[in-house]
């Protein structure tokens, strides 16, 4: 505020001043407006600033994907100021889950007051279901056959869930479960069941005429 006790009221400085304030508001990621700049009967200048709050946070384009998935990693709660640096980071949190093509954002007009912002959180989701299919052949595990399956939004709860098989010429199978969020305080938990068993060929330091091959576990 560039305007100062005892020098004449200029509406010029006054409006400058209006736009510095709320530029300023801009530059820190705030919604606000001055909504009067009045100098009162006693040389009193008044700046009233209307503070956009948050009055709710909606998510909308889920299908598949719980509700609460994103819910629980939105810090942006209602009655909170607006702060633009605050949601982006809630939109990142989102986005790092893996299993959304896009997260953005739309502010409209609060509902019960004008002033107020609600902030909706736009989410496309994607194809989260892999699964690929393989054949190999070598001339110690001759031919091999492998199956891979991965959802990585199992039950829509954002859990993945994954299983890798190989056969014939070498056995082979790993399944994995992944939770991200297993309570408030962000514990993930990994769990994963494998076995394996293949032939190996051991090679020794000299000429050798015995079998060389052997089973792993």
């Amino acid at each position: 505020i560039r305007t100062r006790v005892g020098h004449v009221v200029d509406n010029e400085v006054i409006r400058r001043d209006v736009g510095r304030l709320e530029e300023q508001y801009s530059r820190q990621g705030y919604i606000a407006r001055v909504a009067q700049a009045r100098v009162d009967d006693f040389g009193v200048l008044t700046f009233v600033i209307d503070e956009a709050r948050i009055e709710a946070v909606q998510v909308e384009g889920l299908k598949r994907t719980k509700d609460w998935v994103v819910q629980r990693l939105i810090e942006t709660k209602p009655g909170e100021l607006f702060r633009q640096e605050q949601v982006s980071s809630d939109v990142q949190r989102i986005f790092n889950l893996g299993i959304f093509q896009n997260v953005k954002t739309d502010l409209r007009p609060g509902v019960v007051d004008p002033t107020a912002v609600i902030v909706v959180m736009q989410i496309e989701e994607k194809r989260t279901g892999q699964a690929s299919v393989a054949a190999a052949y070598s001339e110690l595990d001759e031919f091999v056959f492998m199956v891979s399956v991965t959802e990585s939004n199992f039950r829509g709860r954002a859990e993945r869930i994954s299983a890798d098989v190989e056969a014939f010429g070498r056995t082979s199978y790993d399944l994995r479960f992944f939770e991200p969020y297993l309570d408030d305080h962000n514990t993930s938990m990994d769990i994963t069941l494998f076995d394996t068993e293949r032939r190996r060929r051991f090679v020794p330091g000299g000429i050798s005429l015995a079998n060389d091959q052997f089973e792993e576990r």
